[in-house]
């Protein structure tokens, strides 16, 4: 073989491996180009799910709808500016400022166990989920004017060691606290109710109805609360057979035997007031 036929076998076989490698390189080239496309799309498919689950969302919210003809502040100051009575406990206050509401819900999502329903306020506020409710000024006042405020420890009518606003928890005998160590126990024991008749209630309340639920419960507990007749009555929608079962509780144990109680009897007429208000 001569040099010119080596050389030209040479050229040959270098452009043979050249072309090959080309092919390669071009070939894994658009297997990159395929997985980049693939993965683009994934990517686009996955932020259009998120998208349209926002704006799903977004609707429901919107589907929730309050018409007032006076704002929710207005209606909570006017509210809170009304004092408990002092000496007559079955007068009412009263709230001549109407407040027109519907509420629509469709998301179960938004507003649980009591969706697609509407309802219509009375005249103190309309009956929402109490999941949205605190005890207002009006029932914290009630709660205090029925415990009344003792700064060093006492013996209640039942027996049990307390202190403050009927605060029990983690009291002895001759502790002593400040009116400021009395409102902060007051504020834990009323939130305690709160969330428990947020969690255990499964209809719509009014602001008074709430507000007589949490004196009712901060007095008896929330144990006795949960396997009461008046919370079945309250959640199957029995909302007059339950005002019904505050009356009920005004027995105090003595020795083994309940008796009746005057200090409770007027505390479940006013109870019952509130609730049904």
């Amino acid at each position: 073989m001569g040099l010119t036929e080596s050389i030209l076998l040479i050229s040959y076989g270098i452009k043979t491996v050249t072309n090959k490698a080309k092919e390669n390189v071009e070939e894994n080239s658009n297997f990159f180009r395929r997985s980049l496309n693939k993965i683009r799309t994934k990517c686009k498919e996955r932020r259009e799910r998120v998208e349209e689950y926002k704006a799903r969302r977004l609707q429901a919210k919107k589907q929730t709808i309050y018409k007032y003809n006076i704002t929710q502040s207005e209606m909570i100051d006017e509210f809170v500016k009304t004092p408990i009575p002092k000496n007559n406990y079955t007068q009412a206050p009263t709230y001549n400022a109407p407040v027109i509401l519907e509420l629509k819900i469709k998301d179960s999502d938004l507003m649980p166990a009591i969706s697609d329903k509407t309802y219509v306020n009375n005249s103190f506020g309309e009956r929402i989920n109490p999941i949205t409710l605190s005890c207002s000024t009006k029932g914290r006042n009630l709660i205090k004017v029925s415990e009344g405020c003792v700064l060093e420890t006492y013996k209640c009518p039942a027996g049990i060691t307390t202190i403050g606003y009927g605060h029990t928890k983690g009291v002895e005998a001759g502790d002593k606290i400040t009116k400021e160590t009395a409102e902060k126990y007051l504020d834990e024991d009323i939130q305690e109710v709160e969330t428990f008749i947020r969690n255990s209630v499964t209809v719509p309340l009014t602001q008074n109805e709430f507000d007589a639920l949490v004196s009712f419960g901060f007095n008896v507990g929330c144990g006795k609360l949960n396997d009461s007749t008046l919370l079945r009555k309250l959640n199957s929608g029995d909302y007059q057979g339950a005002a019904a079962e505050f009356s009920r509780w005004n027995k105090i144990n003595k020795n083994g035997t309940f008796v009746v109680s005057q200090g409770l009897t007027n505390r479940r007429e006013r109870e019952k007031e509130l609730f049904l208000s």
